[in-house]
């Protein structure tokens, strides 16, 4: 539904337009509705327990991630590097991989 769909009072218009588009809600009501939400069994709290763990995960799938791309690589290096006779064109034409940090 769109803002021009409503019937508006002048004194409705005014009051919105003098609002801003930006407006935070206040911290009171944040909590209420929070407190709200909560009471109607639609928002969870979240334990400490939850709020470590998950980073905590986060973290390690993405070391065992990284962990798996340089075995791979590695592995794969010392295979092509096994291939490679000395003197041949293989040596010429050979592709260096090189790790980008950020």
């Amino acid at each position: 539904m769109m803002q021009d769909d409503f019937d508006w009072t002048e004194g409705e218009r005014d009051g919105l337009q003098s609002y801003g588009a930006n407006v935070t809600p206040s911290e009171t009501l944040r909590q209420r509705t929070m407190n709200a939400l909560r009471e109607q069994n639609l928002l969870g709290t979240r334990s400490r327990r939850v709020r470590v763990v998950r980073p905590a995960v986060g973290i390690a799938a993405a070391i065992a991630i990284f962990a798996a791309a340089a075995a791979a690589n590695y592995l794969t290096d010392r295979s092509q590097s096994n291939q490679n006779v000395v003197g041949s064109t293989a040596d010429t034409t050979r592709i260096e991989r090189h790790v980008i940090w950020f």
